[in-house]
């Protein structure tokens, strides 16, 4: 017993260090949550303000201009957050099957020590 013990405290330590890059990792994907949620709102809140100053322009044929060169601009943007958000989302499943692989490797070996 007295000779597993420094390759157990090696693996409780790797183990610490697992836990606390998984705590890290997770307060990473709730910022980048409430960072999407907040963008979400903010392209809601634009999109609407676009669409009243259509209702006012349609009449205008150089406020119609405006506002339809302003809407060509303004509409890739969501697109392309959505792209980012889920290559950004795909990396996070990734990050989580990796994590996951490696606990379950390290229970398994601490299991190992066990027997």
């Amino acid at each position: 017993m007295v000779q597993t013990l420094p390759t157990l405290l090696d693996r409780l330590r790797s183990l610490k260090q697992l836990h606390q890059e998984a705590a890290s990792f997770s307060d990473s994907v709730q910022q980048i949550s409430s960072e999407q949620a907040l963008i979400s709102g903010s392209l809601k809140s634009q999109e609407q303000l676009l669409e009243t100053v259509r209702h006012s322009c349609v009449l205008d044929p150089i406020c119609l201009g405006f506002t339809l060169k302003f809407s060509l601009l303004l509409f890739p943007f969501p697109l392309q957050v959505e792209a980012n958000f889920a290559k950004n989302n795909a990396a996070i499943e990734s990050n989580i099957d990796s994590l996951d692989k490696r606990m379950s490797a390290l229970l398994s070996k601490v299991e190992g020590l066990k027997k």
